[in-house]
């Protein structure tokens, strides 16, 4: 297992995506030495992503890098620590509350709530849950791999073997 990777350190941000009536939703990626976490921000009513998100979703992951080669596709292996959701508007609470999203019923706005192993709008993975990935860092650009329905990525043996074709960027 390699030390962390110099390349993959940071804060990797995916183009504004979606539309229509989920809304909007941005993702990033936030490396640090002996973590990586990946972050969803739902935007209800925001088209470009900007400003408060509705929703925000943190999914902590503890990774080992098997063998790092710049430029190069890698293989990345990530263990699931917790997954913690937070609300960011007065709507979204009430919502929330009323429904009793992810089975809770007094969300606050602006708190985290750990929602690891709960059912929200699907199953939230447990604490320990192992993901195989892969991953490419090219200049300022980061590609992971894409996950289909024969390569889930729930295994080793079913671990990405294609990079996405929309990066993060640096």
């Amino acid at each position: 297992t390699v030390a962390a990777v110099p390349d993959l350190l940071g804060t990797w941000t995916k183009p504004c995506a979606g539309g229509g009536t989920t809304g909007t939703s941005k993702n990033q990626f936030v490396v640090e030495a002996d973590k990586l976490q990946i972050q969803d921000l739902v935007f209800e009513n925001n088209r470009n992503c900007s400003g408060v998100a509705d929703l925000e979703s943190h999914a902590i992951f503890g990774y080992s890098v098997d063998q790092f080669v710049a430029g190069r596709i890698n293989p990345i292996n990530l263990k699931l620590q917790k997954v913690l959701a937070r609300l960011n508007t007065s709507r979204g609470i009430a919502i929330a509350n009323t429904t009793s999203f992810c089975g809770e019923k007094d969300w606050q706005i602006n708190t985290d709530k750990d929602v690891t192993g709960k059912n929200c709008l699907a199953n939230v993975p447990a604490v320990g849950e192992t993901y195989f990935q892969i991953f490419k860092v090219s200049a300022s650009e980061l590609f992971i791999g894409e996950v289909n329905t024969q390569h889930t990525g729930r295994t080793a043996e079913s671990r990405p073997v294609v990079l996405e074709t929309t990066s993060y960027k640096k």
